[in-house]
């Protein structure tokens, strides 16, 4: 489980990582603006994530520290947040 809950983040991370740069544009646009394939976009030598990624992981976190009780769980997401 932890594997798959790590795979998971990395996935979430490198995804927005990916996709943060082209955010708000039109294909046809993102297409000028980045050609090639897809990849991380790196500024001041370092790959950006979103908060979107924040969120997942905290959102993991909240999970973990719950223990799957869903009162728990809304505490301490919120904390978290």
């Amino acid at each position: 489980m932890r594997d798959a809950i790590e795979g998971v983040l990395l996935g979430t991370a490198l995804g927005d990582a990916i996709g943060l740069p082209l955010e708000n544009l039109s294909p046809r646009r993102a297409a000028r603006l980045f050609p090639g394939p897809p990849r991380p976009r790196l500024v001041l030598g370092r790959a950006w994530c979103s908060d979107d990624t924040e969120h997942a992981c905290l959102t993991a976190q909240a999970l973990l520290a719950s223990g799957g009780e869903p009162e728990a769980f809304a505490r301490s997401l919120g904390w978290r947040l």
